[in-house]
């Protein structure tokens, strides 16, 4: 008769318990959580010059690579957390093997918006410090509007950045690594992107025109006319 291995997994914990003999037409398989005790996760996420990143969600997130080898989306913890003014967050139980925490927020200048730090690398689990790039804001303007119809933005090593930016009349952000940002009449929509741009490509019929160095500083939108 067949048997099968079954994997329950916390929502709220992330333990992980395995069941490696269950019978083809069970109907009453029993999980027991708490068989070990979790740790307390803690920390701070913090900019770069050391300011706190306020609003900050936090998720523990039990896959490494964001999806299993089938390729379901991994497991989250049923609600995440947002850091408080100082930058704090704290999980009171989590089962960390294999965990990392995914940091998300339109705040914080990452790819696509999101970071994940690996909790086995962390020597102290209760005093986690995590450092995140600002948010710069900008638009592009063409002296000659015909020059270019799109650009990309790149850092100091030449990769390139995603970028944020809002969909007309839907109200929704979304953000793409490498996006080839549409210019309409020389203007861009504002952009949001990583305080690590240094260059912008500009781009016509899919082809790089020009390469422009900048550099944005967080704060309110700037118009970037060249």
């Amino acid at each position: 008769e067949d048997t099968y291995h079954l994997r329950a997994v916390h929502p709220g914990t992330l333990e992980v318990v395995e069941l490696p003999d269950v019978d083809a037409g069970a109907r009453d398989v029993r999980v027991t959580f708490g068989a070990r005790a979790g740790t307390r996760v803690a920390g701070r996420v913090l900019y770069r010059d050391g300011a706190p990143a306020r609003g900050v969600r936090v998720y523990p997130l039990l896959s490494r690579r964001g999806r299993d080898s089938r390729g379901r989306p991994p497991f989250l913890v049923e609600s995440g957390r947002s850091t408080d003014d100082g930058g704090r967050f704290e999980f009171e139980e989590l089962h960390f093997d294999g965990i990392r925490l995914w940091i998300t927020g339109d705040q914080i200048g990452e790819p696509a918006k999101r970071l994940e730090v690996d909790l086995a690398a962390s020597a102290d689990l209760e005093d986690i410090e995590v450092r995140v790039a600002h948010v710069v804001q900008f638009e592009v303007a063409l002296v000659d509007p015909t020059e270019a119809d799109a650009f990309s933005a790149a850092d100091a090593e030449g990769q390139l950045l995603s970028l944020l930016f809002t969909l007309l009349g839907s109200g929704r952000s979304t953000s793409t690594v490498g996006a080839r940002m549409k210019l309409t009449g020389g203007r861009s929509e504002v952009v949001h992107c990583s305080e690590d741009v240094r260059t912008l490509i500009l781009l016509r019929d899919g082809q790089e025109v020009r390469r422009v160095p900048v550099r944005v500083e967080p704060g309110d939108v700037r118009v970037l006319e060249f």
